[in-house]
C-alpha cells in the first residue's frame, strides 16, 4: 500500500511540473524576457512616450510627400515614347485600314490590365442592362428627332451628358447641360441649328462602330454634320495603345463616311485628360498610401496627342471630313507642356466636363459649326 502510495505521489509530482512547464511555454514572451531585454522594452517606450509628437508630424510629412508632384520622377512614358509606327494620314478607304501587326497592342505598362479589342471588329455591350436601355432610347431618338438634325453628336460619356444622362440616367453631374445643349444647338433654344447628341458612357471605338450599324443613325434624313468624339475610353479602360486607338477611331470615320456619304464628319480631337491629382495631364500619378485603393498612373498626353496629330493629318487629306480641337479646359493653354494644367471648374474630375466647361466647348464648337453650315 505504501509502495503505492508513493508511486502515485510521485506521479502527481510529475504532472504538477509537466504542466507547470506547459503554462511556462504558452506564456507572452514578455512574461519571460530577461531582465536586460525588460530594461531595454522600457527605455524603449519612454523614448516613445516622449516623441510621440514628433513621430506623428513625421509619419504625417512622408503620407503628404507621396501626393505630392514631383518632377523628377520618371514616367513609364519617358522610358517608351508614344508615337505611331505606321501612317494612317493617307489611306484610302477601309480595305487600307487594318489593325494586323500592329505592335505594341497594349498600352506600355497595362499589359496585365490591358482588355483592349480588335478596332476594325464592331462589339456591343447589351450585356449591361442600363448599355441596352441607352442603346434603345438613342435608337428612338435618331428615328423621331434625326428628321430633321442638321448636327449630329456621336461619342461616349461626354457626349451622353449632353442629355443631362450617364449610363442611360440622369445624372447630378450633368444636370444642367441640357439647357446649355437647348441653347447652343436647338432652334427653340435660340441656337442656329437642329442637334441631336448620341452617347453612352464607357463606350470605346467598336462599341460605337456597333451602335452606328445597329440602329443609332438617321434613316431618312442627312445631318449636314456629323460630330465625332470617341477613343478616350480605348485609353482609360481598356488599356489599348495610342496606334490602336488611331485605327479604332478612323475605323468609325469610314463607316460613316459610306453610310452617310453627303454628310461633313467633323473630327473632334481627344480631349484633354489625366490621373493627376493637381491636373497636370503631362503628369501621371504616384502611387497612394493605399495600393488597390489609388494605385499609380501613367500619363496620358503623349498618347493623346500623338493620336489627335495623326486624325488632324487624316482630316486634311480627306474630302468632307474636318478636324476640330478645343483648349478651352486648360488653366493656361500657353505654358510649356511641363505646367499645362485642366482647370477643375472646367473638368472636376479631369476628365468630364462641368456644365461650365460644356457652355465654353459648344461655343467654341459653335464657331466651326458656322463655317461648315451654309447659313439658309
Amino acid at each position: 500500500g505504501g509502495t503505492s502510495a508513493g508511486r502515485a505521489s510521485t506521479s502527481r509530482n510529475d504532472n504538477k511540473g509537466t504542466s507547470k512547464n506547459a503554462l511556462a511555454m504558452s506564456l507572452p514572451v514578455v512574461l519571460m524576457e530577461s531582465h536586460a531585454t525588460r530594461k531595454r522594452r522600457k527605455k524603449a517606450q519612454s523614448w516613445y512616450r516622449r516623441n510621440w509628437k514628433f513621430i506623428l508630424l513625421l509619419s504625417s510629412l512622408l503620407a503628404v510627400f507621396r501626393y505630392m508632384d514631383d518632377f523628377s520622377v520618371v514616367d513609364i512614358k519617358d522610358k517608351y515614347p508614344a508615337g505611331l509606327h505606321k501612317d494612317y494620314a493617307n489611306i484610302d478607304g477601309l480595305p487600307d485600314l487594318t489593325s494586323e501587326f500592329v505592335e505594341p497592342w497594349c498600352f506600355y505598362g497595362k499589359k496585365g490590365k490591358c482588355s483592349c479589342k480588335d478596332p476594325m471588329e464592331a462589339e456591343s455591350r447589351l450585356f449591361k442592362s442600363y448599355w441596352a436601355k441607352a442603346h434603345q432610347f438613342n435608337k428612338k431618338q435618331a428615328l423621331e428627332k434625326g428628321k430633321s438634325a442638321d448636327v449630329l453628336f456621336l461619342g461616349d460619356s461626354v457626349m451622353e451628358g449632353w442629355n443631362g444622362k450617364s449610363y442611360g440616367h440622369s445624372s447630378p453631374r450633368v444636370h444642367d447641360v441640357p439647357a446649355i445643349f437647348k441653347k447652343l444647338f436647338t432652334r427653340d433654344g435660340g441656337g442656329q441649328w437642329e442637334g441631336l447628341a448620341l452617347g453612352i458612357s464607357g463606350d470605346t471605338s467598336p462599341n460605337l462602330l456597333w451602335r452606328i450599324q445597329n440602329g443609332e443613325l438617321p434613316t431618312t434624313h442627312t445631318p449636314s454634320i456629323i460630330w465625332l468624339l470617341i477613343g478616350t475610353n480605348d485609353f482609360g479602360n481598356t488599356w489599348c495603345s495610342a496606334e490602336i486607338v488611331v485605327i479604332g477611331i478612323l475605323r468609325v470615320v469610314e463607316e460613316l463616311r459610306l453610310r452617310i456619304p453627303d454628310s461633313t464628319i467633323v473630327v473632334n480631337g481627344l480631349l484633354p485628360r489625366t490621373f493627376n491629382r493637381k491636373g497636370y495631364v503631362a503628369r501621371g500619378r504616384k502611387r497612394g498610401m493605399i495600393r488597390r485603393a489609388s494605385p499609380a498612373m501613367p500619363s496620358l498626353w503623349d498618347d493623346i496627342e500623338a493620336v489627335n496629330d495623326e486624325l488632324k493629318r487624316y482630316c486634311q487629306n480627306h474630302e468632307k471630313v474636318e478636324y476640330f480641337e478645343t483648349k478651352v479646359f486648360f488653366k493656361d493653354a500657353s505654358v510649356d507642356e511641363d505646367h499645362l494644367k485642366i482647370d477643375k471648374k472646367l473638368m472636376a474630375d479631369f476628365l468630364h466636363p462641368t456644365a461650365k466647361g460644356y457652355k465654353l466647348w459648344g461655343e467654341d464648337m459653335n464657331t466651326t459649326l458656322s463655317k461648315l453650315i451654309p447659313r439658309p
